[in-house]
């Protein structure tokens, strides 16, 4: 694995790990908050009941001393059934003698004339009765509405809360099945990365039938550049033959011997002035065939040139893919093609070798 890789891949685990942290701190946090309130509404609720305790003699506790106060809840519905008697006794009594003292205070008086009420049977007993009975009804029906409201804003504020709570809890669950598999995830690159870097990586048939391919149809371009050097060699070989057999028989041809001189004058020329050895061997010219050969590190290149212009351009690489060859030749065909500055195509090849990527450009 490449220092790169190791690299991101600490980098994802400790954002990995940074998320879970937070993650976990903000779930405690959650729970914290749930717990003070069940605790504060607990306390409340136990503190109301140890003051109704104190002020109400329905409500008795089972055991009081310095430290705990013990309700038992199981007698509080039984005793406030009984209070609820109670306070409609009272309410009724107290009706009844606030009747009474309106009674009175309309039909007695300093004069005795403020009201002629004679009795409870007085249709203006009655009247003040109802109006009393009225206003009483509207009082308490109002304060029944203030507290039914107050009820219903409680219940709707708690719900809130509670639902605000259940969907943090509910987020922090998801993040965490997300971080779970984040790290499964990252284990999975672990390995994938561990097997890529193993030199015994067992490839499948089709890969494997692929790579069997890709040797052969290298070894078969191999075949075919020494079939043509075989060629140019055995062209070379009968044509040096007809010229010994000849060479007794028949006058010397000054033309061929000064072509002959030529050709190995411009290969001379070549070689000192234009070339530099350090880069390219093997030069060699083929009149006969047109051809010029000439290697560059490790790759062979023979140029093809009809009519002072270049025709082909061929490359062998025991070493490279033959599939990288091909794009190599098509390219260079594709840039070259019918050009006459071989010069020019011999240093292109040579800085298009220089750079770090060799022959792709």
């Amino acid at each position: 694995m490449s220092t790169k890789d190791t690299s991101v891949q600490s980098a994802y685990a400790k954002d990995i790990r940074k998320l879970e942290e937070q993650t976990a701190h903000v779930s405690e946090q959650v729970l914290v908050q749930q717990e003070r309130q069940r605790l504060g509404a607990l306390e409340e609720l136990h503190q109301s009941i140890i003051q109704i305790a104190e002020e109400n003699s329905f409500v008795t506790p089972i055991k009081k001393d310095a430290a705990n106060v013990h309700i038992d809840p199981r007698g509080i519905a039984a005793s406030v059934q009984q209070f609820e008697q109670l306070a409609e006794i009272l309410k009724v009594t107290h009706l009844e003698q606030e009747t009474l003292d309106n009674f009175l205070r309309y039909t007695i008086s300093d004069n005795d004339q403020l009201l002629d009420i004679k009795s409870v049977a007085d249709p203006r007993y009655a009247q003040l009765a109802e109006e009393v009975r009225k206003l009483e009804q509207e009082e308490l029906q109002h304060l029944e509405n203030d507290i039914v409201a107050l009820n219903g804003n409680i219940t709707e504020q708690t719900t809130k809360v509670i639902d605000a709570n259940e969907k943090v809890k509910e987020e922090c669950l998801e993040v965490s099945n997300g971080i779970e598999r984040c790290w499964g995830l990252l284990h999975e690159l672990e390995t994938l990365r561990g097997t890529t870097d193993k030199d015994d990586v067992e490839l499948g048939p089709l890969e494997e039938t692929y790579q069997k391919w890709k040797s052969v149809d290298h070894l078969l371009q191999q075949k075919l550049h020494l079939k043509e050097q075989l060629r140019v060699l055995e062209d070379t070989r009968t044509s040096l033959s007809e010229v010994t057999k000849s060479s007794g028989n028949r006058v010397p041809d000054f033309d061929v011997s000064e072509k002959f001189v030529t050709y190995r004058l411009l290969d001379n020329l070549w070689k000192k002035q234009f070339v530099d050895s350090t880069k390219i061997r093997g030069l060699e010219f083929f009149p006969r065939t047109g051809k010029m050969q000439f290697q560059v590190l490790d790759t062979i290149y023979v140029l093809t040139i009809s009519g002072n212009q270049i025709s082909n351009i061929q490359l062998f690489n025991d070493k490279l893919p033959a599939a990288d060859l091909e794009n190599n030749a098509q390219d260079l065909n594709k840039r070259f093609l019918g050009a006459a500055d071989v010069r020019h195509v011999v240093d292109f090849i040579v800085q298009q070798q220089a750079t770090p990527h060799g022959q792709s450009d």
